[in-house]
């Protein structure tokens, strides 16, 4: 009798745990069918998003990026208005640009307001040896924290175990390291389709 009652109570938990597991995947397949393609994105950055500009394109076939040498956060909303303004400006925005210089959270809001209300933004990281990389990283987590829709990409973390994908500035990616750009990018859609 007890051996029948503990097949029994095996035999539940493992269909529970099936449960959880077939629940857990839908719940993924759902996530990953409603990360943003390409044609939804505008990205707007500096020269890490030009290193990784293939593999972006790669990644989100027909996503617009908009990315230059030396920009700082400072030229984003400005560059996003007048997207909004032409009507080019896409559901998602992507913004790298914490490189070149430190930011501030006025200049976050600007682009919040830039973008308007109903578009989602992800905000990416930096990495770089520079003093005011530290900043830029707390001050992007905490804006994007404090907004609903808006996401982070872990630029930071998903590069700092593997700079040899960096160039000898150990700044800039090569294709394998603009790889994990975009891919951190895609992490941060996907979190963000689950949250919807």
């Amino acid at each position: 009798q007890a051996a029948l009652e503990a097949a029994e109570r095996s035999a539940a938990a493992q269909s529970a745990a099936r449960s959880l597991e077939e629940e857990a995947a839908r719940a993924a397949a759902a996530a990953a069918a409603a990360v943003p393609t390409g044609d939804a994105i505008t990205a707007v950055g500096d020269s890490v998003m030009l290193a990784s500009a293939a593999e972006l394109q790669a990644t989100f076939p027909g996503i617009s990026i908009d990315a230059a040498v030396n920009r700082g956060m400072h030229a984003a909303a400005g560059i996003l208005a007048e997207s909004a303004a032409a009507g080019t400006l896409r559901p998602v925005v992507i913004v790298g640009l914490g490189t070149n210089g430190p930011i501030t959270a006025g200049e976050l809001a600007a682009i919040e307001t830039a973008i308007g209300p109903d578009r989602h933004l992800v905000l990416v990281n930096a990495f770089a040896e520079r003093d005011w990389t530290p900043t830029v990283n707390t001050t992007l987590a905490s804006f994007s924290d404090a907004e609903p829709y808006v996401v982070l990409a872990n630029w930071h973390d998903a590069i700092a175990a593997r700079l040899d994908l960096l160039g000898e500035d150990r700044v800039h990616p090569g294709p394998t390291g603009g790889q994990v750009y975009a891919d951190s990018i895609r992490s941060a859609l996907q979190a963000l389709a689950a949250d919807r």
